[in-house]
């Protein structure tokens, strides 16, 4: 059992204690990798009746041990939630206290999905140690602007930089040698969308000062504005540059969300 499960493990085992719950493990047989590459003989690190003597170790309760099958492997990720997860297991876990963890964990998931809630994963960085900026409320804020998009996830990295390393990415993927204050890059499918929005820290900073708005103003600005990019907003013309304009002087003037 690689590192990353030992440590997830190591943290269900201090709940079971403290709340006095049953801990177990949902699993897959044979392994997924393995269904769908006819070629791989093996891709396992310990055979199956191995894993139940270490998940034993690992002080389980007990394993769900799911055939994947022809059929399985045609069920949607979405549709394994709501119909398994949830439907067959939901009496389960709503009915014994000492239900396991994971599928708490899972019920409040499904739950959010339900309840068509997309669920945002959210990553900021930076280039500079000295830019500041607190994550939770710039979550807040990606939470509010795509509250109502139909991906059932997103997920974002929001990188602050400075006006030098914007200029290469513009001039790099948009062949156009000048300032800007923030590029959104995104790969999206029908139901996830993923992205990396970069903001010159520089720009908002010097923004602020020009137009006499606050620095916090103008990085909420230039965050909407790249999240409205996503959404599929569009600036490159007139028409459609005052939509977004309007669109985003909304989103700022009503949100009170304070990033520094």
């Amino acid at each position: 059992i690689h590192l990353g499960h030992q440590k997830l493990f190591s943290l269900a085992k201090k709940y079971k204690k403290k709340f006095k719950l049953n801990i177990g493990v949902l699993t897959f047989e044979p392994m997924p990798k393995m269904f769908f590459n006819k070629d791989i003989k093996n891709f396992r690190i310990s055979n199956f009746d191995q894993k139940i003597d270490l998940l034993k170790k690992l002080d389980v309760d007990f394993i769900i041990n799911k055939k994947f099958d022809n059929r399985f492997s045609k069920t949607k990720s979405l549709d394994f939630i709501k119909e398994i997860i949830y439907k067959k297991l939901k009496d389960v876990v709503m009915v014994k206290k000492d239900c396991c963890l994971y599928f708490q964990g899972c019920i409040t998931l499904v739950q959010s999905i339900l309840q068509k809630k997309t669920m945002i994963n959210l990553s900021v960085n930076n280039t500079n140690p000295s830019y500041q900026y607190d994550s939770t409320s710039i979550s807040r804020l990606c939470e509010l602007v795509l509250k109502d998009t139909d991906y059932e996830s997103i997920s974002l990295n929001i990188i602050f930089c400075d006006d030098e390393r914007l200029s290469k990415l513009k001039a790099q993927y948009f062949n156009e040698d000048v300032l800007t204050d923030v590029l959104a890059f995104p790969i999206e499918n029908d139901t996830m969308l993923e992205s990396e929005i970069y903001i010159s820290y520089d720009r908002a900073l010097s923004s602020s000062k020009e137009f006499n708005v606050s620095l916090n103003s103008e990085l909420v600005r230039l965050i909407v504005h790249g999240l409205l990019h996503l959404l599929g907003y569009k600036d490159d013309d007139a028409i459609s540059k005052k939509i977004m304009f309007d669109k985003q002087e909304a989103i700022v003037k009503s949100c009170n969300i304070k990033i520094i």
